[in-house]
């Protein structure tokens, strides 16, 4: 005998299972969402972002749910908050040059 039954060595597995799925597929979700509030957060007008459409434009308003986005000289579009993507790279490197 090996000092362990069957039944105490599934229990082992399982919950080293339950380990490895959370480590691999519940966090890096949670991480995921916890950046993308964070972003939704810190939006302010002339920030230039990327909608998940593929639009890019500056912002100048931000309502509730709403961005009105500059996409063109005199063209602004309404898009739903949760659109925005990403801020686009120039606004990341301006971002960064003043930090510095």
């Amino acid at each position: 005998m090996s000092g362990l039954d069957g039944s105490t060595l599934l229990i082992i597995y399982i919950a080293a299972f339950f380990v490895i799925y959370y480590m691999i597929l519940i966090r890096p979700q949670q991480k995921r969402a916890k950046e993308r509030r964070v972003l939704l957060g810190e939006l302010k007008v002339n920030d230039e972002v990327i909608t998940y459409g593929g639009l890019h434009g500056k912002i100048k308003d931000i309502r509730e749910d709403i961005v009105i986005l500059q996409i063109d000289e005199n063209v602004r579009v309404k898009v739903d908050k949760d659109a925005i993507g990403a801020r686009s790279a120039k606004d990341e490197a301006g971002k960064a040059a003043e930090t510095k």
